[in-house]
């Protein structure tokens, strides 16, 4: 977790207990105009009713508007022994607070507490935006998966990349929206996290599908329905191009090809982000929206409500420099969905997916727009180092500076990092001072970790430029395991100072397998060698059975 800025230390601070309470207020006056309809809760109703034909004897999947895979049947069965009056309030009431659970879980992400102005300005936004009061009025189980996202990437985010597998997978199991997040397991090269996350829905699903009647409709009547965009009755509110685009004029097969467009390079952007690394939570939370947003853009249906699935991850990243959330144009998409914001022509329950897609595209290109410009400062960073001869490695010992790992900084303001996501190379060295273990910094955004995933320590700070998978460090093995000629090239006899230090870091990111630690590294440094002389570091409080290396050799 890099250090906040003037802005992320506000927002994370604590805020006044009455602005907590109003905010609470906001989002419960929502729930309570929610509950002045009679049609409450009823896309939670279609999965009941499901579990109540089971329960008689039939196939849930008779209902063609029963879409979702077969465990969410037998999840559904506690409800059918409640009365409809309760369910009537008890439905939107349990929504809106698993939407809180994971706006809490988010901001838990990026260490921000429940009580900050971040979470304050959050939940009292969540009063006034309409895919939240959507979701709320429908009871749609889609509320599974915005508690799940963040739920996985906090797991991910402490190194627990099985558990974060589990979690998705069980999701999956209820509803098949987060299908998409597999392929940040394949990004991170985690093959042991994407079997459980297979795993567990394919068993669950197999499991439900025995215990009940008739479960090929499934694939003879529920798949051909999806497939076709539903019915009359819901394709209005299908917000994803392939829906949308036809009602512009826009012939089908061109409105299929230019979503399947518009997906794929969401999906290189997503790629792009995962390699260029930086802060690590910034990097896990934006590759694993812009994975979501793709799958928004081209399958149907897409509604507004699947945004809240990412939104609260992305919103608590605003507290990080450099986030895409604190780009305007991040905001100006998610303006016409906030209550009170008229777009004329377009207010309708049947032409509000015209706002929709906005959002759903705005958000989208603003990631990806924010992407791009991080990589074209960093290529225009990177020439400039090359013609001022620094790039091909160390330019000069420069004190109180060290290039290419946490100290040095690339054109895209990553740390050591270059143009492509990987790292620039060291540029300066400081004499006596550390680089890569603790304080280095891999390919991928965590600190300490060499190529292999493993703390490396460093005894000396050596001009190296670093290979593939490390910044500012030599590649798999740690800096400063050279040997003692390495550091000759430095002139000067100014002694090393011990640097002693270590926390646990985003190791758990590393794109390699086992690249995560459960400890936190640490390193000391005993002795250093400045131009051939051995300078030991040994303070007066080390055990007297040691020799004494004291003098210069």
């Amino acid at each position: 977790m890099t250090a906040p800025d003037a802005v992320g230390r506000w927002l994370r601070g604590r805020a006044p207990w009455p602005l907590l309470v109003a905010a609470l207020v906001v989002c419960a006056l929502d729930v309570a105009r929610v509950t002045e309809s009679p049609r409450v809760g009823m896309d939670n109703a279609v999965v009941v009713r499901a579990a109540e034909t089971l329960l008689d004897g039939g196939s849930p999947y008779a209902d063609k508007r029963f879409l979702y895979l077969p465990g969410a049947v037998f999840a559904a069965v506690p409800q059918t022994a409640v009365a409809e009056r309760v369910l009537f309030y008890a439905v939107p009431v349990g929504t809106a607070l698993l939407v809180l659970v994971g706006v809490a879980l988010a901001l838990r992400i990026f260490e921000v507490r429940a009580d900050s102005r971040l979470a304050v300005a959050v939940i009292a936004g969540l009063g006034v935006f309409l895919p939240f009061h959507g979701l709320v009025h429908l009871g749609n189980w889609t509320v599974v998966s915005v508690v799940a996202f963040p739920a996985a990437l906090l797991l991910i985010r402490r190194g627990r990349w099985c558990a974060a597998a589990g979690v998705i997978g069980v999701a999956v199991a209820l509803k098949p929206m987060l299908v998409p997040l597999l392929l940040l397991f394949v990004l991170a090269r985690r093959r042991r996290a994407l079997a459980v996350a297979v795993g567990v829905p394919a068993v669950v699903s197999s499991l439900s599908a025995l215990a009940m009647p008739r479960p090929g409709l499934f694939f003879t009547r529920t798949l051909p329905f999806l497939l076709h965009g539903q019915d009359a009755y819901a394709r209005p509110f299908d917000a994803s191009w392939p829906a949308v685009l036809p009602r512009l004029g826009v012939p089908q097969p061109v409105a299929f090809g230019l979503a399947a467009l518009a997906a794929g390079t969401v999906l290189l952007c997503a790629r792009a982000r995962w390699r260029a690394g930086g802060n690590a939570e910034l990097r896990l939370v934006e590759c694993a929206s812009l994975l979501m947003l793709a799958a928004f853009l081209v399958s149907r249906p897409s509604f507004l409500h699947y945004m809240l699935v990412v939104l609260p991850s992305l919103v608590a990243s605003v507290v990080v420099r450099g986030a895409a959330a604190r780009s305007v144009w991040f905001w100006l998409a998610l303006l016409p969905q906030f209550i009170g914001v008229h777009w004329p022509y377009v207010e309708g329950s049947r032409r509000h997916a015209f706002k929709d897609i906005v959002m759903i595209t705005g958000v989208a290109g603003a990631l990806c727009l924010h992407i791009w410009r991080g990589r074209t400062r960093g290529r225009v960073g990177a020439r400039g180092r090359e013609a001022g001869g620094v790039s091909g490695g160390a330019a000069g010992a420069v004190p109180g500076r060290v290039g290419g790992g946490v100290f040095g900084r690339s054109g895209d303001g990553a740390p050591g990092r270059g143009a492509d996501g990987d790292s620039g190379g060291a540029a300066e060295v400081v004499p006596g001072r550390v680089g890569g273990g603790v304080f280095g910094r891999s390919g991928d955004g965590a600190p300490g970790r060499g190529a292999d995933g493993d703390s490396g320590g460093a005894a000396e700070a050596v001009p190296v430029r670093a290979g593939d998978g490390a910044s500012g460090v030599a590649g798999a093995d740690a800096l400063g395991r050279e040997a003692d000629g390495a550091s000759d090239r430095e002139a000067g006899g100014e002694s090393g100072r011990a640097v002693e230090g270590g926390r646990e870091g985003a190791g758990a990111l590393d794109e390699s397998p086992g690249g995560a630690t459960d400890g936190a590294a640490r390193e000391t440094i005993d002795e250093v060698t400045v131009s051939g002389r051995v300078y030991s570091l040994r303070s007066d409080r080390d055990p007297p059975d040691r020799a004494d290396r004291s003098e210069l050799r």
